[in-house]
């Protein structure tokens, strides 16, 4: 069990547990799929709501019903929602990113790539 802090709550979510993959990324489509829908003529305060909602939905689908509220309490601040979501998101990559990696150099015969050989891979894909 992994610890993530999330606007200053601690949150514990099993990263490499196959059920949590599968519904991870399935909510980060859903979440992406809210984020690229355009709505003609709709209020932009009506839009940052879907979003925000969306978001909070997706802890509570990932990390438990009633997530959101332990990390938002009743507030729908949209900056908070977009750190704390863009931050899980990227933390979660990362861990499953290195694991993976780790995986296939160990398969392939290879030593792990330690942190900085991986940092420097990463800069060269930006």
């Amino acid at each position: 069990m992994d610890k993530y802090i999330l606007n200053g709550v601690e949150i514990e979510y099993d990263t490499f547990d196959l059920e949590n993959i599968e519904r991870f990324e399935g909510e980060v489509q859903r979440v992406s799929d809210a984020v690229s829908a355009k709505v003609d003529g709709e209020d932009k305060h009506f839009v940052l709501r879907r979003l925000c909602d969306a978001m909070q939905d997706f802890f509570d689908a990932v990390c438990g019903e009633g997530t959101a509220l332990k990390i938002f309490g009743d507030r729908v601040n949209v900056k908070d929602i977009y750190t704390a979501y863009d931050d899980f998101v990227g933390q979660v990559k990362s861990k499953s990113g290195e694991f993976t990696a780790q995986m296939v150099a160990r398969s392939a015969g290879q030593q792990p790539l330690n942190r900085a050989q991986r940092r420097a891979i990463d800069r060269s894909k930006r």
